[in-house]
């Protein structure tokens, strides 16, 4: 932008234009040194060039005031004559376009701001220090000296090391003789040995989460830690066979993202004491042993000792492959939930290949004719039987299922069953 008006009447000489004629008293070589070349940039001028060129003071009394603009936090003309933004520290302003170039760095409309490389020390920019690591997220770096100070229960030059990780590598608080506090899953052994300060709350159940020295304090379905799905951590409790074992709708690969994975996860919770442990008395039963309606029980095997809740029921296979000589087929039923609480279901079977007159299965035995199965405290497994009649001469296969509903129960998980 020129800053005054010249005639129609141009000459060029190095790259210069020059007007024979003289305006507002100033010459026409005047003018080219104050407004600069043509072809000249003014962006990056260090600030030795301000103002444009060197007779710009000499000359500035002979160019109208309103030509020139005033630039944001603009002070000077200083001792140097010269005009800046803020300071000479901060930046020059060019009074020909009102805009402030930084020095290096300052940023800004007006010079103020620091850019990403230097920090703000009193009003001046200075160059950063980097923290190593940039003190690992856990801490303030001092970009003067370029040291970390670090946060509560961290150490070393970057904050990299864990103070309470002397008391146990899952200690997250402490102070200077103990560890206070241990991550999820954990409680603090004030007795233990350095370095085992902090104990798995699956020391009382494999789905107990939150505990203290002496008790559980809090379960969870070990389904919504992904070990089966997406491998154990250190942290992580070893999964029982039961779990190992456990039967879900929905066969996913191991490693998914789908949400719906964790859909199944069941509501544990801890039990009434006097069910406890629930390991110890845990029973599969059987009907029909004796050909009577009785179930004879036995002891099984279980992971739930104080974490359960009334279960997930299915049948224990989903198919069972007979001959039609047979006399019975047994079919058992499963829970899950550490067989805490009182629960029945009802089982219906429906005919796929044969209807009621030819009929190969009857949906009791002959000692019973009950099609409901009810589950006490403690029992995990009921199995029973169905009659398989042999009209092996008039029938070469049967196909049929069967199904059943809850009548008494918290939740429910329909699995039906084949046999053919």
């Amino acid at each position: 932008m020129f800053v005054c008006c010249v005639s129609s009447n141009y000459e060029t000489k190095n790259g210069i234009m020059h007007n024979e004629e003289q305006t507002d008293g100033i010459s026409s070589l005047e003018v080219s040194k104050l407004v600069g070349k043509i072809s000249e940039s003014f962006i990056g001028l260090s600030p030795g060039i301000n103002q444009g060129y060197e007779l710009f003071m000499e000359n500035i009394n002979a160019v109208s005031n309103n030509r020139l603009q005033v630039c944001p936090d603009m002070v000077g003309p200083l001792d140097d004559g010269k005009v800046y933004c803020n300071s000479q520290f901060h930046g020059y302003c060019d009074r020909r376009s009102g805009t402030c170039f930084c020095n290096k760095g300052y940023s800004g409309h007006n010079c103020k701001e620091c850019d990403p490389l230097h920090f703000k020390n009193g009003d001046l920019c200075y160059e950063k220090k980097f923290c190593p690591r940039d003190c690992s997220d856990s801490g303030k770096c001092d970009y003067l000296s370029g040291i970390c100070t670090c946060n509560t229960f961290r150490d070393g030059s970057d904050c990299s090391q864990f103070v309470c990780e002397k008391y146990d590598v899952y200690c997250t608080e402490c102070n200077e003789d103990k560890c206070l506090k241990c991550i999820d899953g954990y409680s603090v052994n004030e007795g233990g040995l350095l370095g085992h300060q902090c104990e798995p709350c699956s020391r009382f159940d494999p789905r107990c989460n939150k505990c203290n020295l002496h008790e559980c304090l809090g379960c969870i379905d070990l389904l919504l830690l992904s070990i089966s799905l997406s491998g154990r951590r250190s942290q992580d409790p070893i999964l029982p066979l039961d779990e190992i074992e456990r039967q879900l709708s929905k066969v996913m690969p191991f490693g998914t993202q789908q949400d719906d994975y964790f859909d199944e996860a069941e509501d544990y919770k801890l039990v009434d004491q006097e069910l406890t442990p629930l390991n110890e008395a845990a029973m599969s039963c059987d009907q029909g042993i004796h050909n009577d309606s009785f179930f004879v029980c036995s002891n099984i095997s279980l992971s739930n000792k104080v974490c359960g809740h009334e279960g997930i029921f299915y049948f224990s296979s989903p198919e069972y492959n007979i001959v039609e000589n047979q006399d019975f087929v047994r079919l058992a039923i499963k829970r899950s939930g550490g067989g805490a609480g009182v629960a029945t279901v009802s089982y219906a079977l429906e005919e796929l290949t044969t209807d009621e007159f030819y009929r190969d299965v009857s949906p009791t035995a002959h000692f019973t004719d009950l099609q409901t199965i009810t589950f006490y405290n403690h029992e995990i497994q009921k199995s029973f039987l169905l009659p398989i009649h042999n009209d092996i001469w008039n029938v070469s296969c049967f196909v049929c299922g069967l199904v059943f509903v809850i009548v008494e129960i918290w939740s429910l998980f329909h699995l039906p069953a084949v046999i053919s």
